[in-house]
């Protein structure tokens, strides 16, 4: 369910793939854009450049057994030890971060 006049990066909700989105309006202008704009912005949506900047600053938590804690918002949740390093989701804040061992 993206909006008709959404353009940029979406993520699918039961999976957190992401991939690029263009507005219908959006087509009409790349037509009329010079080949060189066309590139730089094919290679930002396909080869990941904004996906390495939000990498760079993704959150983690770290403990010792099954409970973790958002890093957010302190809520406890239980992720398995043996299950990590892993993403993880606050059910309260919707955060998601890395769960790692420490």
């Amino acid at each position: 369910r993206v909006p008709a006049t959404f353009s940029g990066t979406a993520r699918c909700p039961a999976c957190s793939q992401t991939f690029p989105v263009e507005s219908l309006d959006s087509e009409e202008e790349e037509e009329e854009e010079e080949e060189g704009d066309d590139i730089g912005d094919y290679a930002e949506e396909n080869y990941g450049v904004e996906a390495e900047k939000a990498e760079d600053d993704e959150k983690e938590s770290s403990s010792t057994d099954d409970i973790i804690r958002c890093p957010d918002c302190s809520q406890k949740l239980k992720v398995p030890y043996d299950r990590r390093p892993i993403r993880a989701r606050c059910p309260a804040c919707r955060c998601e971060f890395r769960a790692l061992r420490s």
